[in-house]
């Protein structure tokens, strides 16, 4: 699948997830910094399903309509244990694929 990671997403799920065979596009590698809306169009235009940890970008789909082939996952994580989160993020996105 082809996914783009936002900011907040571990570099460890990442590289699980490339491990995995999956094309994942990191924000931390390609646009640090970059803004909600320019991370949510570029991972419309090229066709990638969002992943997150930051609850915005359900309210900026809904207020920008976005397309349906255009998605994101949202996680809410503890955080108290990166590791487990990395590996929780990755089984739940190779499940699905």
């Amino acid at each position: 699948m082809r996914f783009m990671a936002n900011e907040n997403i571990p570099a460890t799920a990442i590289q699980l997830l490339r491990q995995s065979g999956h094309d994942v596009l990191s924000v931390k590698e390609c646009s640090p910094g970059a803004g909600d809306a320019t991370v949510m169009q570029r991972a419309r235009d090229e066709g990638r399903i969002l992943i997150t940890q930051d609850k915005d970008f359900g309210e900026l789909a809904f207020r920008t309509r976005a397309p349906a082939p255009v998605g994101f996952v949202l996680f809410r994580l503890t955080g108290a244990d990166p590791d487990a989160d990395s590996r929780r993020i990755a089984e739940v996105l190779n499940e699905g694929s």
